[in-house]
Order: C-alpha cells, then structure tokens, then sequence
C-alpha cells in the first residue's frame, strides 16, 4: 500500500514539475517575441520623403 501512495506523489511531483517547464519555456519565448518587436526597425515615412512633419494628410498626397 505504501508504494502505490509512493507512486501517486511521485506523480503529481513529475505533473508539477512539467507545468512549472512548460511555464517557464512559454515565459521565455513571451520575452523573446517582446524583444524582437521592440528592436525591429522603425521606418518614418516623412523622414523617408524628406517631409517637414507638420504636414497634414492632405499635403503629403500631393
């Protein structure tokens, strides 16, 4: 009898720790998406057209 309640813990032991991985790896990889999106490359459109960035809407049609 005290194996199969050895077994049960040792269960919810190995479940526990496989839920605290798969935490810790989706953490990481929420960090890791952050990171990529806040270092990508911003381009300005009115820099890029050498435009003064008072320009309204309707004047950067023109």
């Amino acid at each position: 009898m005290g194996e199969t309640a050895s077994a049960a813990a040792s269960t919810i032991n190995d479940h526990l720790l496989l839920k605290n991985f798969f935490a810790e790896v989706s953490e990481a990889e929420r960090d890791k998406k952050v990171a990529r999106i806040l270092s990508c490359f911003k381009l300005n459109p009115f820099e890029y057209l050498k435009l003064p960035f008072e320009l309204s809407h309707d004047d950067v049609k023109k």
